[in-house]
């Protein structure tokens, strides 16, 4: 179980190191304006070895921004909640915290999902007409590859919650297997004890309690 637990943490930490630096970094976009070479982020563009910020307040550019942003923070605290599933709890508490993990890693799925759809569209359909030579770059990829890590995280630790159920479900039947073995013995041998006796196996079994067998 472990095993699965550290590995969706190692996708998860490694997509949220991802999700940061495509953010913050200012490579979405390389493209020639006027015959300079220029290249942008979500927050400045950069032209002649010069950077500015992006002041013009664009409803995609916000939510580009606004999306990657909640997709960094839905995926450190699965991994804070990954984290806290390997402390000494009990096993209930540990898939409780498991299953939070994996749903924050399934939430920061789809939050880099939506800013990198609406990212791409609109450069596709207005940046990628208004400069003629242009290209995504590297910070834009990057963000692909976090969100690939984060679905990876996702369903690693969906593995290891449906192996923690199987393997809760298979420890009850067999401690139910042995009760039930037990029970079957011991009304054998009442059986062979009260040949010579009124009462019944059941009746007898009946004033034996549960935690005897």
């Amino acid at each position: 179980m472990y095993s699965f637990m550290g590995g969706g943490l190692f996708c998860a930490i490694v997509g949220n190191i991802l999700l940061v630096v495509s953010t913050a970094t200012d490579y979405w976009m390389q493209y020639r304006l006027s015959g300079n070479y220029a290249h942008q982020g979500l927050w400045r563009y950069c032209m002649s070895n010069k950077c500015y910020m992006q002041t013009d307040s664009i409803a995609y550019w916000n939510a580009a921004r606004a999306f990657m942003i909640l997709s960094g923070m839905s995926c450190f605290a699965g991994i804070i909640a990954g984290i806290m599933s390997f402390a000494q709890f009990s096993s209930f508490e540990r898939f409780n915290r498991s299953f939070a993990a994996g749903i924050m890693f399934l939430v920061s799925t789809f939050f880099v999902l939506l800013g990198m759809a609406i990212y791409t569209g609109v450069t596709i359909n207005f940046l990628g007409k208004r400069f003629g030579d242009w290209r995504f770059s590297w910070s834009y990829i990057l963000g692909w590859v976090a969100m690939l890590m984060t679905f990876f995280a996702e369903c690693v630790n969906a593995g290891e919650e449906l192996l923690h159920v199987r393997g809760t479900d298979g420890l009850f039947e067999i401690k139910m297997d042995n009760r039930t073995s037990n029970i079957l013995t011991a009304k054998n041998y009442l059986g062979k004890f009260c040949l010579n006796s009124d009462q019944q196996p059941d009746e007898l079994m009946s004033d034996v309690a549960p935690g005897d067998l």
